[in-house]
C-alpha cells in the first residue's frame, strides 16, 4: 500500500517502511497468528489433527482456472447476477491511468480473482468477491470521475447504471422471495425469458430444463400417439378409478415406466407435442428426486434429442392434471419417439393416464 509502481526504488522504499515499523508489524504478526491458532487448535482437540481438510475431492485447479464460468454462467455467474459490478470491472481502464495505490488494489483483485475462480466447484457463487468489493470501489468511482468529466460517457454510462442497479434488486428480490431463481436449474434460454421480470407464466420453468418452449397456436395440428394403458398388463398398471381403463403407477418400487414408442419422421411438422394425465396424492419437494416425462427422439437406436420436464413442479397434493411437454424438431434425421416417466427416487405415488402426442408447426 502507497507503491505507485514495481521498481527497485518503490520496493526498497517499501521495505524500509516495514524497518522503521517492525515492532508493529511483529505485534500484528502475532495477534493474526493467535486468531488462527483457535482454528488450528479446535482441529487438533476434536480430529488429533492441526490441519483438517474439510472439503473432499474438491480442490483448486491453478492451472485451469474457471474464470469465464465463474463470472458469467447463467446458474451462478458472479456478473450474471451482480450486473453493476461489471462498471467496477470497466473501471480498472481508467484506473490504471488515473488511479492511487494500483500496484496494492489490483495485485489484491487480480490474485484473488484468480484464487476464487480456480475452485473446482465454480458455481458455489459470487460470495467470495464480496471481500474484494472495497477495492472494486475505486475503479468504480474512478470511472464515475471520468464519466462527470465526460458529457457523452455520462449519457452512455448512466442508462446503463440504472439497469444494472435494477436487475441487482431484481435478483436479491427473487433469491429471497420471488420464484423465478432456481440457482440449481437456471439455463440460458429461462434466463432471458424472465431477467428483470416479476411474473410469467407457469410454464415458462419447462426452460430450466429444456431448450425448447412453444408459447404461440399450433397450426396443423395431427393427432399421432395414444396410449390408455388398457392392454398392459403387469404390476406398473393398475385399474383406473373410472373402471374405463388402466393407469400407469410409479412409486417406492416402481420407479421406471415402460418404453412407450412409435414411429415419426417428422414430415410436414415442426414441432411435436407429448401430453399425459398426472395425479400425485402427495408431493415431492426434493427437485433431485420429482419424477421425470421424458421424450426423446430417436433414430433407430441413437437418441437424436431428449426433453424432459420435472412433473411436481406443476403439480400439488392432490391435484390431476394434464402436462405437456414441447419439442422443435431437429434438423437430424430420426424415425421415432420413445416416451417413458422415471420417479428419480421419489416415494411418492404417481398416476398416468392418457399419454398423447401431436404433431405441428409454428
Amino acid at each position: 500500500w502507497g507503491m505507485e509502481s514495481i521498481s527497485v526504488t518503490a520496493i526498497k522504499k517499501q521495505l524500509s517502511v516495514f524497518a522503521a515499523h517492525a515492532k508493529s508489524l511483529a505485534i500484528a504478526v502475532i495477534c493474526a497468528g493467535a486468531v488462527i491458532a483457535i482454528q488450528l487448535s479446535y482441529w487438533k482437540y476434536v480430529s488429533g489433527h492441526w490441519f483438517v481438510y474439510s472439503y473432499g475431492a474438491q480442490k483448486f485447479s491453478w492451472k485451469h482456472p474457471n474464470t469465464f464460468l465463474y463470472s458469467f454462467n447463467y446458474r451462478t455467474g458472479w456478473l450474471t447476477y451482480t450486473p453493476v459490478m461489471m462498471l467496477a470491472v470497466i473501471g480498472i481502464i481508467p484506473f490504471v491511468k488515473n488511479g492511487h495505490n494500483k500496484v496494492a488494489i489490483l495485485t489484491f483483485i487480480f490474485i484473488n480473482y484468480y484464487i476464487v475462480s480456480a475452485w473446482d466447484i465454480w458455481w458455489y457463487g459470487g460470495r467470495a468477491m464480496v471481500q474484494s468489493y472495497p477495492l472494486f470501489m475505486f475503479p468504480l468511482a474512478t470511472l464515475v470521475s471520468a464519466a462527470l468529466d465526460r458529457k457523452l460517457l455520462a449519457w452512455i454510462l448512466t442508462p446503463i447504471a440504472i439497469l444494472f442497479l435494477y436487475m441487482n434488486i431484481w435478483i436479491t428480490y427473487q433469491y429471497h422471495r420471488g420464484r423465478l431463481y432456481d440457482s440449481d436449474n437456471m439455463t440460458k434460454n429461462y434466463y432471458w425469458r424472465v431477467a428483470g421480470r416479476w411474473s410469467t407464466p407457469e410454464k415458462t420453468s419447462i426452460l430450466q430444463e429444456n431448450v425448447d418452449l412453444f408459447e404461440g397456436t399450433p397450426k396443423d395440428l395431427r393427432a399421432i400417439y395414444e396410449q390408455n394403458f388398457r392392454n398392459d398388463t403387469g404390476a406398473l398398471y393398475v385399474p383406473h378409478k373410472d373402471s374405463t381403463g388402466k393407469s400407469l403407477r410409479l412409486d417406492k418400487d416402481h420407479q421406471l415406466s415402460d418404453t412407450y414408442r412409435f414411429p415419426f419422421d417428422g414430415k410436414n411438422a415442426t414441432w411435436v407435442r407429448v401430453q399425459g394425465t398426472f395425479h400425485c396424492s402427495e408431493k415431492e419437494y426434493d427437485i433431485w428426486k420429482m419424477t421425470q416425462f421424458v421424450v426423446r427422439l430417436m433414430n433407430k437406436d441413437k437418441v437424436v434429442k431428449e426433453n424432459m420436464l420435472r412433473v411436481y413442479h406443476f403439480l400439488d397434493k392432490g391435484q390431476t392434471k394434464d402436462l405437456s411437454l414441447d419439442m422443435e424438431l431437429p434438423s437430424a434425421t430420426f424415425d421415432s419417439v420413445n416416451i417413458f416417466i422415471w420417479n428419480a427416487g421419489s416415494e411418492q405415488s404417481l398416476l398416468i393416464n392418457d399419454l398423447k402426442a401431436w404433431s405441428f408447426k409454428d
